[in-house]
């Protein structure tokens, strides 16, 4: 991942952390008081968790997050709001933001972390476009 990318994603953690839970956040959360209340959210942030929701799976990661570009099961929380170049992990390789980019539609590391994520509530995952060509894609999307 490159500097530009990693700006990219230190500029939207910044927004992130400024952010505050709305209503609806506030309002699912006081929900697990009478019932059992899974979220299921795409969104990167970590709204959910600061309203009080304890049972949040982020699909496609958590911008508060790194983790290694060697290994994506190292996972650590960045402290302030900049992950910057030069950050590493214990085995020594890049620290990267923890969430899915495009080009990780691709990896088994990324697959692996949603397949064990819906593992854990009991749901299986399918993966239509696994190891699809793109350009084959495109082509039978616009045909």
């Amino acid at each position: 991942m490159g500097r530009l990318v990693q700006q990219f994603y230190n500029e939207r953690r910044k927004q992130v952390l400024a952010a505050v839970p709305n209503d609806a956040h506030l309002q699912l959360a006081q929900l697990e008081e009478y019932f059992d209340v899974q979220i299921i959210t795409q969104n990167i942030d970590d709204l959910h968790e600061r309203a009080g929701s304890t049972e949040v799976m982020h699909l496609n990661g958590v911008i508060t997050l790194s983790q290694s570009d060697a290994n994506a099961s190292l996972v650590y929380l960045i402290k302030g709001d900049e992950l910057k170049m030069g950050s590493l992990c214990e085995l020594g390789s890049q620290l990267r933001p923890h969430v899915a980019v495009f080009e990780d539609i691709f990896l088994e590391d990324p697959k692996k972390y949603r397949e064990n994520q819906f593992y854990k509530i009991g749901m299986e995952t399918i993966f239509p476009l696994w190891k699809r060509n793109i350009f084959d894609l495109v082509k039978e999307f616009i045909a």
